[in-house]
């Protein structure tokens, strides 16, 4: 498992958390309707099986796949997504006049977290409602039918011009959904049957109106940076960076605009290359576990991911480079600092034969075997440095 992606203590306890929710979900709601002491174990059975399985899950996605979300930032937002969830699951049930809240709790579900997971969280717990309280198997289905609405609309939500459009669309949904599923069941349509489907199709459009605008503020607030943001001085991690010594923010600026040029040279992303340039050098202190002290602090700072990725790779000592963007950057840096120990009044020709040194040696020890970076991208880049290294 890699070091940038690597499942803390933390992110398991928010796994147990919402499982100790599940439980406390179903403790209610079977106070309510059964009193069923194996119900209750059941539950808490289930939920075992389901976050099992569910952090295998996260666990191939953001290490094996490399997904370009934060772990532990998805994470919180599932935490904190999945109470709200439960509490209006639990108070549609015990209401006076039973709601199926579903449509809303998917819908919202999709937009906090990846579509997938607010999927899946939501059948979940659909699930151990149905379990808890005791519902048909026409419930069940509708419970279920309600969710993959939620999610297939859930694009729509994200959109403020549509929002007004969107609750009318989910009412009549919800209503529609329950009469027939009610005529499933009971082979006709009663007065009370419209008269709750209407309330419940309400109740689903309200949540969405105005819980919605709440939750997208929230996911804007803790919305990953993008590359440039990141540098600007501003940003959190940069002014802690000026902080630590203004000549080596400056430093971090120079390598920054350095990794921009040599990564147009050979057409990789451009702010990517800057952007982890200008962070490369934070993996160079004096904590024990220098490099992840340094990805921490990107990730809890919101970094890109895939900037923390190539801090991670900080000169192959802990991950190996596996990229061609974290090996132009660690190019970029050794050259840099290679230069700096030259005097102030060295010849272009010294800077010159600094920056051979550098690639020579660095071809040699074999970093960049599984980067990726091809020969002709190597000597482009070692060209471009030795032909502007005046202006360096």
């Amino acid at each position: 498992m890699k070091l940038y992606e690597r499942m803390t203590w933390r992110d398991k306890g928010k796994l147990v958390f919402m499982w100790l929710i599940t439980i406390l979900s179903g403790v209610v709601l079977n106070l309510f309707y059964d009193m069923n002491f194996a119900r209750m174990l059941l539950t808490g059975f289930f939920g075992i099986l389901f976050f099992f399985a569910f952090s295998f899950m996260l666990v191939h996605e953001f290490t094996v796949e490399e997904s370009r979300k934060q772990l532990h930032d998805t994470l919180t937002r599932m935490l904190f997504g999945y109470m709200g969830g439960v509490l209006l699951a639990v108070l549609g049930y015990v209401l006076p006049l039973r709601v199926h809240v579903f449509l809303a709790i998917s819908g919202i579900f999709c937009i906090v977290v990846p579509p997938l997971y607010g999927v899946l969280l939501s059948l979940f717990l659909g699930i151990i409602v149905s379990q808890s309280t005791l519902l048909t198997d026409y419930e069940l289905g509708y419970i279920v039918f309600l969710c993959i609405m939620g999610a297939m609309i859930s694009p729509i939500l994200l959109k403020k011009q549509y929002r007004i459009l969107a609750f009318v669309l989910m009412t009549v949904l919800s209503v529609t959904a329950a009469l027939l599923f009610g005529y499933t069941s009971d082979g006709k349509i009663t007065m009370q049957a419209m008269r709750n489907s209407l309330v419940e199709g309400v109740f689903n459009g309200l949540c969405v109106l105005f819980i919605l605008p709440i939750v997208l503020k929230k996911k804007k607030q803790k919305e990953l940076s993008t590359c440039v943001r990141a540098m600007e001085p501003d940003f959190p991690l940069a002014e802690f960076m000026r902080s630590l010594s203004e000549k080596r923010f400056v430093r971090c600026q120079f390598v920054a605009k350095v990794c921009a040029l040599c990564a147009l040279q050979v057409s990789f992303d451009e702010n990517l290359c800057a952007c982890a340039g200008f962070y490369y050098d934070l993996c160079d202190n004096d904590e024990p576990d220098n490099i992840e002290y340094a990805t921490n602090l990107g990730k809890s700072n919101l970094l890109p991911i895939e900037v923390v990725r190539i801090m991670s790779q900080f000169h192959g000592e802990v991950n190996p480079i596996s990229s061609r963007e974290a090996a132009l950057v660690d190019l970029v840096y050794e050259t840099v600092r290679s230069l700096e120990q030259l005097p102030e009044e060295a010849e272009a020709f010294e800077k010159e034969m600094a920056v051979h040194t550098v690639f020579n040696s660095l071809s040699k020890n074999g970093r960049y075997d599984v980067s990726g970076l091809s020969m002709n991208h190597y000597l482009t880049l070692r060209n471009f440095l030795i032909k502007e290294v005046e202006h360096l």
